[in-house]
């Protein structure tokens, strides 16, 4: 099977948490008609934190550019070295992919009202290691 997520993680509670997909009855039927997975482009969504980098992890990916910096004797080299960090976080908005989940034990209106507005939807009880059990037999 392949390895989805870190085997550090597949131990913890959250792992076994309940998370809630909220779908309009539509896109539900249209996903399960299809025996597809929504994911939407990082880039996409409303909210431009989406994949930001913690700033920890960005100024340890500045640092080790700026160690690798003296090996690169041409100064174009330097430079994209220098904006690697920006340029992993905008590049990662424009090419990864998500299908946002609700991590809590119980349904939230505001989720409702966001994801499903005033049409009749669907509320999809999962969990972190359901998803990857099955995501990984596809």
């Amino acid at each position: 099977m392949k390895q989805l997520i870190r085997p550090e993680l597949q131990g913890q509670e959250a792992y076994r948490r309940p998370i809630l997909r909220f779908l309009t009855a539509s896109r539900f039927f249209s996903l399960i008609s299809q025996d597809a997975v929504w994911f939407s482009r990082l880039g996409a969504l409303e909210d431009q934190f989406e994949g930001r980098m913690l700033d920890p992890t960005k100024r340890r990916l500045q640092s080790e550019s700026r160690r690798w910096e003296k090996t690169f004797p041409h100064p174009e080299h330097r430079r994209q070295l220098r904006e690697v960090a920006d340029r992993n976080e905008r590049d990662g908005r424009d090419m990864l992919a998500v299908n946002c989940w609700f991590a809590d034990r119980t349904e939230s209106v505001e989720m409702w009202q966001t994801y499903v507005g005033s049409a009749e939807g669907v509320a999809i009880e999962s969990s972190c290691e359901l998803l990857v059990r099955n995501l990984a037999h596809q």
